[in-house]
């Protein structure tokens, strides 16, 4: 399994055509399955790799900068780590 975290088809494709020329082809062609996969977080359309990795894996949107929990958790200040909200663990596919 590879996770291409960040990699949309903008990325891929200017990769490709910078490494191998229009017509070429990377190791990842060489995949037998390719699936794309949107993952927006619960309070954004950007989405940093935490809540990105937790949608994927758990099929439960996160907040930007929350893991492993669902949209009830809220993070806090890093000047006040206390100042956030522990949420509702999502269970993974790997459980």
């Amino acid at each position: 399994l590879f996770v291409g975290d960040g990699m949309g088809l903008a990325a891929y494709t200017s990769t490709r055509v910078w490494k191998a020329g229009v017509s070429g082809k990377l190791a990842i062609d060489s995949l037998p399955y390719t699936a794309l996969c949107s993952t927006y977080s619960y309070d954004g359309i950007v989405t940093d790799s935490a809540p990105s990795a937790t949608a994927l894996l758990t099929g439960v949107k996160a907040r930007n900068d929350v893991v492993g929990e669902g949209p009830d958790a809220v993070p806090g200040v890093a000047s006040d780590p206390s100042s956030g909200t522990e949420g509702t663990p999502a269970k993974s596919i790997l459980e």
